[in-house]
């Protein structure tokens, strides 16, 4: 179980890293651009990985799974295109939400009251420090955010059930080789050409590693050892990570809306970690 946290939460700050990275990027390239390069970056770090490891047969469910994937990588780079870094993670967080319902639906997974109650305080914890952000307003960005969320979500409830059957190198490989050709075709359909420079590829490779390979390999390995909804939870963490990491990088003012709401995020993590010692204390009272 420990294990399961641990590598959760270092999935968690890792992957934090990509929307500042990917932001930077969306200055060279276009999102469906960025999208087909960093694809084929995650592909070359995985492929470095498991290259004396024999991959089992695609089925029809990793299929589903690469294909939501894509897709939801496109949206993700085409809302980040307008919306800030923290905005952005901080929209991310439905994510949870999806990721519940679609958890109790599909996988019957059970929910505490704890579980309930942290699940709350990371929703208004986040639409507080949504309301203080000056692009919020950007409907367009808002749209593309939820839609790539509730793809992903759906992707993660799907993967949960095929990590039964499936190491999460094969799952990860097979994600990354059919996102390739999904969103190559999109480039192709929409008349897109790839002009290459060496800053922009090596921020996407290095956004691709922490997210794409080194992230998500964390991610599917957590997922082994806890539910898929305290993972979520967990994963609630990101947006404040990703907040330190824009104060550094962009200057991010930090006002009081942003503390509160980042708390608020914090301590429903905590109260998830440390639901045993919670509940102990509510019977006392």
């Amino acid at each position: 179980m420990k294990k399961g946290y641990i590598l959760s939460i270092a999935s968690v700050l890792i992957m934090s890293v990509t929307p500042i990275l990917n932001k930077l990027t969306l200055k060279e390239y276009t999102p469906l651009i960025t999208s087909f390069i960093f694809s084929i970056c995650s592909i070359i770090f995985t492929s470095l990985a498991i290259r004396k490891t024999k991959l089992t047969k695609i089925n029809i469910r990793i299929v589903l799974i690469s294909l939501l994937s894509a897709f939801g990588l496109c949206l993700q780079f085409y809302s980040l295109n307008y919306l800030s870094p923290a905005t952005f993670a901080f929209i991310g967080r439905f994510y949870i939400i999806f990721t519940i319902l679609l958890s109790l639906i599909m996988l019957k997974e059970k929910l505490s009251l704890m579980d309930i109650l942290a699940i709350i305080l990371s929703i208004v914890g986040t639409i507080y420090i949504y309301k203080d952000d000056p692009q919020r307003g950007n409907l367009q960005g808002i749209i593309y955010a939820f839609l790539y969320t509730f793809m992903f979500a759906m992707c993660g409830v799907i993967t949960k059930k095929e990590l039964k059957r499936t190491s999460s190198n094969t799952i990860n490989f097979y994600n990354q080789l059919l996102s390739i050709i999904v969103i190559g075709i999109l480039i192709v359909f929409t008349g897109q050409n790839i002009n290459v420079n060496f800053k922009g590829v090596f921020v996407i490779a290095l956004s691709a590693f922490a997210s794409g390979f080194v992230g998500l390999l964390l991610y599917y390995e957590g997922m082994k050892y806890l539910s898929m909804s305290k993972v979520s939870i967990i994963r609630s963490l990101s947006p404040v990570v990703v907040l330190f990491y824009s104060v550094i990088v962009f200057n991010t003012k930090i006002t009081s809306h942003l503390l509160i709401g980042g708390f608020l995020i914090l301590f429903s993590v905590i109260m998830m970690n440390s639901k045993d010692i919670f509940q102990k204390l509510i019977r006392r009272h």
